[in-house]
């Protein structure tokens, strides 16, 4: 996975510019796909005003619908007062250690179903041990 990441922050520092008065990637989100895991998740790189947002994605069921608006988890923050002080290997440098920390963060979400034994993250979960299908399944849950 760390090769992975490091294979997309370079292409990612090395093809576009970031810094606060680069208007070409204002509130503009990258995102990586982490193919070899479970339902394969993604990870997000946003740049804001503030600076780079790292985070992720994921739905909130408030009845039989998720709802029509993503929950998006902000992990990390880099000011870009800081992105400023950072030479470009210092930068790619940072940018993959903040974007691992939020990898790990989102991979802790997941467990194991019970039933069928998937790796299921905590929002698509009955309980701790029961993802939605085989709460169905089970229990008899509607959803």
């Amino acid at each position: 996975m760390i090769i992975k990441v490091k294979e997309w922050v370079s292409s990612l520092c090395n093809n576009t510019p970031l810094s606060k008065n680069n208007a070409i990637i204002k509130k503009q989100t990258f995102y990586l796909t982490l193919k070899e895991f479970a339902d394969q998740p993604q990870v997000y790189m946003r740049t804001m005003n503030e600076g780079l947002s790292f985070g992720y994605e994921t739905v909130q069921w408030d009845g039989p619908i998720p709802a029509s608006e993503p929950v998006i988890h902000q992990i990390h923050i880099l000011y870009w007062k800081e992105v400023e002080l950072l030479s470009h290997v210092q930068l790619c440098e940072k940018i993959t250690k903040l974007l691992i920390q939020t990898i790990e963060k989102r991979k802790s979400e997941y467990a194991r179903c019970q039933f069928c034994k998937d790796l299921v993250s905590q929002e698509h979960r009955f309980d701790e041990q029961t993802c939605h299908s085989c709460a169905s399944r089970q229990y008899g849950v509607v959803y």
